[in-house]
């Protein structure tokens, strides 16, 4: 009986180990993901509406507003972090001077 014990301590012990090993793999692997920026999507985004775009001079004024408005305000920020009052906050300079511009802008976001 304590063998049987012993065997089922020992056989508990090993698999929480196991499942500690997996997740700190799992943790290793989460961590070596570059982090995801506003402007690494955006900019993917615009490489794939580019294609689309008539002329090169339409393709720049599209990503200018971006440029111009956005990304100075969320450089580092990860995309997951950003929340609709950082979009709010953003946005409301220019919601009231440039209000073209910011119908722009959020339709580029979307």
């Amino acid at each position: 009986m304590a063998m049987v014990q012993a065997c089922g301590v020992r056989k508990a012990t090993s698999t929480v180990v196991i499942g500690s090993a997996r997740e700190r793999e799992r943790l290793k692997r989460e961590a070596a993901k570059p982090v995801m920026t506003l402007k690494m999507v955006t900019r993917e985004a615009f490489e794939v509406k580019k294609t689309g775009l008539k002329a090169d001079c339409k393709a720049g004024r599209w990503m200018s507003p971006i440029e111009l408005h956005v990304l100075p305000k969320f450089v580092r920020i990860p995309i997951g972090e950003i929340d609709q009052t950082d979009v709010k906050r953003m946005l409301s300079p220019i919601w009231r001077t440039k209000s073209d511009t910011a119908r722009k802008v959020v339709s580029r976001l979307r």
